[in-house]
């Protein structure tokens, strides 16, 4: 008798409790469906531990959708902001939002408040700034209103900063529509590792020791000189240098490389001036020679510093000419064009690296 006395009396104190807490339906978090009408849901806080050391989480659906991480370029010993984790919500984990999510953590996973984050568009441009916001999965957002590939997003406080590009609203299976859908990014306070060094390699000594069969030995390596000597004499090829315009401010531009990529076609590179990454210059790009520009000037760097990115198709490879050249602020080209044919769907080029060096 005392126990169900005992348990009728905790049961009183549970729901008297209950209705102190105000307990009432929430907003589903990222990643969960909303909740049917009439239910009731305690919030839940989801802090997924990050990752550690060198580990990276980055959902292959993002590759599907035509994001790409352009990473940072440091030296040992340099502190930089590091992406961790990356993740692609679809119509239903979004739950109606479409919006870019940011977290920005110190080096010991505590979350940095008041870190400016630089998200870019064609048009434009926004910062957005980290909150403590407790109990919450991410630090600030930022809401996308244009298709993938529009948006980029990183850090902006001045230092080196891993990059996200082509995100924007839409799904895998249907891109050319404004599906509410969003992005989880997370980034880390991180020092460069060391370099590894190449292990040197060992050097051989000859060393001639005098022996009956000296005479033999030398007979042999005086016959085979001549016929190894013209192997490893090539005929000089003439080499074409082009005399660049005097009126560019850059000399050359070079396709570096190509290399396939079923899940979009780009353009990616370094502008250099005097040897080093510049940042600033306009690039733009088009499907003819001087013709009319495929998109909006995309500027080289900040971070990384000199480097530029064009997002030509996302979620699928494209098959086209195209031309590539650097234009100043009154839209003049300032460069020579480079050219590459992208392959499309099961091509061996659909990303191509074009630097671009001046004077």
């Amino acid at each position: 008798m005392a126990r169900r006395r005992m348990a009728r009396w905790l049961l009183a104190v549970a729901l008297l409790a209950m209705a102190g807490l105000g307990v009432r339906a929430v907003q589903p978090v990222l990643g969960q469906s909303a909740p049917a009408e009439g239910n009731v849901f305690l919030p839940i806080v989801r802090n997924a531990s990050p990752p550690s050391g060198d580990d990276r989480e980055w959902d292959p659906r993002l590759d599907q959708r035509g994001a790409v991480l352009i990473e940072a370029t440091v030296t040992p010993g340099q502190g930089y902001w590091r992406l961790i984790r990356a993740r692609w919500y679809d119509e239903a984990e979004s739950a109606g939002r479409h919006h870019i999510f940011v977290d920005v953590l110190d080096e010991d996973d505590v979350r940095e408040v008041g870190v400016p984050v630089l998200i870019t568009w064609p048009d434009d441009s926004e910062i957005v700034t980290t909150e403590a916001k407790p109990g919450e999965e991410y630090a600030t957002n930022f809401a996308m209103f244009s298709l993938a590939p529009a948006y980029a997003a990183q850090p902006d406080n001045g230092a080196p900063a891993d990059r996200v590009d082509g995100m924007g609203m839409g799904t895998i299976e249907d891109p050319t529509h404004a599906v509410h859908t969003s992005y989880g990014l997370v980034w880390r306070w991180t020092v460069a590792g060391e370099t590894p060094q190449p292990t040197p390699s060992p050097t051989v000594t000859a060393t001639v020791t005098p022996t009956g069969t000296v005479t033999p030995t030398v007979t042999v390596t005086v016959t085979t000189t001549p016929t190894i000597t013209p192997t490893f004499t090539p005929t000089p090829t003439p080499t074409s240098t082009p005399t660049p315009d005097p009126g560019y401010a850059f000399s050359r531009a070079v396709v570096e490389s190509c290399a396939p990529n079923d899940g979009g076609t780009r353009i990616e590179g370094v502008v250099y001036q005097n040897g080093q990454p510049a940042n600033g210059y306009r690039v733009v790009f088009s499907w003819q020679p001087d013709g009319e520009w495929s998109t909006s000037p995309t500027a080289s760097g900040p971070n990384p510093p000199g480097a530029y990115t064009h997002i030509i198709s996302s979620g699928f490879a494209t098959a086209g000419d195209w031309w590539v050249w650097i234009v100043d602020e009154d839209d003049t080209r300032i460069s020579p064009m480079a050219s590459f044919h992208s392959d499309g769907p099961g091509g061996s080029c659909n990303v191509a690296t074009i630097n671009f060096y001046g004077p």
